[in-house]
């Protein structure tokens, strides 16, 4: 059958239609997604949940009373058996042939700081992991409190990262690094990533010409910091304007590349 019916985008228009609620199965049909093979571990983590949801749903009463509803909740579950069985077949020739080559088991997690030196919030966070010879495995997760996490993730003892954060909420600047990894004897590989700054000089009237000049699309600071105007240093929260004439502005931006430590 595929994976035909986990389907995020279907589902939700499905409840909107019916005019129906649920939290759970579109949230587990993205993380099955995000974890391409061979992160089999992250997928069989998220159908676990998807059929725990969806197994619950099948026997609600507003969701049964619902025949087109009922009818895919019965394709899905469905779906879902097929996807479980396959997954658990490519992880086993997956980790056999991974283990020949030297490949360990660890958990990863990924800190991210953003140029202002706090927690990163409303980004995701997109991680390529390479080793000559092998395949790629792509992670993604949203960013909660600056931390994204990862169980049980084979990878080759020696290898590269690739790192990039995308904004989820208004628009801002994208960061990314590479950097390379050779695992120790932890159980738990640490990356963080810290967004790296530079001192812009402008020339400008006021603040609003200054993010027009840096590229901002944002009013308020928040892909940028200024430091000082007019040589004096600037008060958080202050409307400075200088008419038709232009001062001297120290702005704080992001250059877009991390600094990447491996533990």
């Amino acid at each position: 059958m595929g994976t035909k019916f986990i389907d995020s985008s279907a589902w939700s228009k499905l409840l909107k239609k019916h005019k129906l609620r649920d939290s759970t199965l579109a949230p587990a049909m993205s993380s099955f997604w995000d974890c391409k093979p061979p992160a089999y571990e992250g997928r069989l983590i998220a159908l676990d949940k998807l059929k725990k949801g969806a197994t619950k749903l099948s026997k609600d009463a507003k969701f049964k009373a619902v025949p087109e509803v009922a009818e895919y909740l019965g394709y899905l579950l469905k779906d879902i058996d097929a996807t479980l069985k396959t997954t658990k077949r490519d992880k086993i020739k997956h980790e056999a042939n991974e283990k020949k080559h030297g490949a360990r088991e660890v958990d990863m997690q990924f800190v991210y700081v953003d140029f202002l030196g706090s927690p990163m919030l409303s980004h995701r966070a997109y991680i390529e992991i390479k080793a000559p010879g092998r395949d790629t495995i792509t992670l993604s997760k949203p960013i909660k409190g600056g931390v994204v996490s990862f169980k049980g993730i084979e990878i080759m003892p020696v290898g590269s990262l690739r790192i990039m954060v995308v904004p989820t909420g208004k628009a801002a600047h994208v960061s990314s690094g590479v950097t390379t990894y050779k695992l120790g004897s932890s159980k738990t590989l640490t990356v963080r990533s810290e967004e790296m700054s530079k001192i812009q000089r402008i020339s400008a009237g006021s603040s609003a010409q200054v993010a027009k000049k840096i590229g901002s699309k944002l009013s308020a600071e928040v892909d940028y910091k200024i430091l000082k105007v007019g040589g004096e240093t600037y008060v958080e929260g202050e409307t400075t304007t200088a008419g038709n004439k232009s001062i001297s502005w120290e702005v704080l931006v992001p250059t877009g590349a991390f600094k990447l430590t491996v533990k």
